[in-house]
């Protein structure tokens, strides 16, 4: 059995994002997943409460741009800038639907930022998110194990903070151990064949498990260039992806938060799976 056999399928992938740059590129990679997975997309802008009721406090003021002089906000200023945004998400979206030739769709939610997503995804969704909504939904919470959300698979997406050098066209996961290889193998195999790339695969340990290569071959669907199969501890690990770094980041679950810390700060465009 691969892991794409054993990674639960997926119905749709569900992506909440803004239309900063950072936005743009989780809705560009949330095109990519839903192109290699034959799946539609779903585009989502949240309407956070918590900011509208921020806004109405006489604490809140923002900058005027070429001037910098303060100004108060409020709850009706506020609601405003949230509905320029989400007209824009919802442009983002449109535009993939003509040139991409996906199956989309886009909603608004409004509320607190954890309840807003229990309320719109399901249990078969990929749920796409940036690290800034990452935290709105912990799905260790043991009053969270039974939702829907908490059934979904979760993927964090950062993009590359900064422009780098030349990337080697790879994509590299990375995993806790190799029992924890099975979704991010097969989400990071789709998007190796899609890119015409080469896949790359580390467990972090000090000696490699042994039938680890076998296992990982097994797992793998076809098409797929395999350059490498690893264990190294994360200093080794660290110190491969900075001489030599790959275009994207696959992280399964239970890496170690200093790894995943020191991963981040590499500046490559890096996916954290939830399970």
């Amino acid at each position: 059995m691969t892991a794409e056999t054993e990674m639960r399928p997926f119905r749709r992938v569900l992506v909440a994002f803004d239309p900063s740059p950072q936005g743009q590129a989780l809705l560009e990679l949330a095109a990519e997943l839903a192109e290699s997975f034959g799946t539609p997309l779903s585009g989502l802008y949240i309407e956070d409460e918590a900011m509208i009721s921020y806004a109405a406090s006489p604490l809140a003021n923002e900058v005027t741009l070429g001037t910098a002089s303060l100004r108060a906000l409020s709850s009706e200023r506020m609601r405003a800038h949230f509905r320029v945004e989400a007209g824009l998400a919802r442009r983002a979206v449109e535009s993939l639907r003509a040139h991409r030739h996906l199956e989309c769709s886009f909603q608004t939610g409004r509320g607190r930022l954890d309840r807003a997503l229990e309320g719109v995804a399901a249990e078969s969704d990929l749920l796409l998110l940036s690290p800034r909504l990452g935290p709105a939904f912990d799905p260790r919470r043991p009053a969270a194990r039974q939702t829907a959300l908490a059934r979904s698979l979760l993927a964090l997406f950062e993009p590359a903070r900064a422009r780098q050098g030349q990337r080697k066209r790879v994509i590299q996961v990375i995993a806790a151990d190799a029992e924890q290889l099975g979704a991010s193998l097969a989400l990071a195999g789709r998007l190796a064949a899609r890119r015409h790339g080469s896949l790359s695969v580390a467990v972090v340990a000090s000696t490699a498990p042994k039938g680890l290569e076998r296992q990982v071959r097994a797992g793998l669907g076809e098409g797929v260039d395999l350059a490498s199969v690893t264990a190294a501890p994360p200093e080794v690990l660290l110190e491969q992806l900075r001489r030599a770094p790959p275009e994207l980041l696959v992280l399964g679950p239970a890496v170690e938060p200093a790894l995943r810390k020191a991963l981040a700060r590499l500046g490559i465009p890096l996916l954290e799976l939830s399970r």
